[in-house]
Formats: C-alpha cells, sequence, structure tokens
C-alpha cells in the first residue's frame, strides 16, 4: 500500500513467482523503482527489483530486436558518432 504508482506489488510478486511472466511486465510496468515497497516489505523482499529482473528478462528473451537497434549498434561500433561523443566529453571536464 506503499507504492506511489498504487500498483498491486504482492500481485505481480505472485504472478512471478508462478511463472506468469506476462502478466507481471503488464502488473509492474508503471514501476518507477522507488523502492518503497522493498522497505515495508514484511517478507524482507525487494518487489521492485524482481519486476525490473522480469521485465528486463522478458523483453530479452521475447522480443525481436529492433531492426533500428541493430543498424544504431553497428553504426557506433563504426565510429560514426566519434565527433560527437568527444564534444559531450569535453563540455564534462
Amino acid at each position: 500500500k506503499v507504492c506511489p504508482q498504487n500498483l498491486n506489488v504482492m500481485g505481480y510478486v505472485l504472478k512471478a513467482n508462478n511463472g506468469e511472466f506476462q502478466a507481471t511486465v503488464d502488473w509492474s510496468f508503471d514501476c518507477i523503482n522507488c523502492g518503497l515497497c522493498a522497505m515495508k516489505c514484511p517478507a524482507d523482499i525487494a518487489p521492485n527489483l524482481i519486476a525490473r529482473y522480469v521485465r528486463r528478462q522478458y523483453t530479452r528473451l521475447s522480443l525481436k530486436p529492433s531492426r533500428r537497434l541493430r543498424k544504431r549498434i553497428e553504426e557506433i561500433r563504426e565510429g560514426r558518432y566519434e565527433n560527437e561523443w568527444k564534444e559531450v566529453l569535453a563540455h564534462l571536464g
């Protein structure tokens, strides 16, 4: 009941525990990872981290990689954005 997003935290933890990963993703989608649920959890677990892990793994294993993402990664590896990166770093130092 401490969730600022009004999520059913116990519900999505039970979904994750039962292997219902799509439901866990759906139920925890609006989680902002504030950690309030972890501080108040009577079972001494971190529900926000469970949600984050399930969402990451579900996405990694279930969704096809974007063609645009693959293209952008290739451009980065080829050094296409080196000048822009150097400019960003120059402003930090």
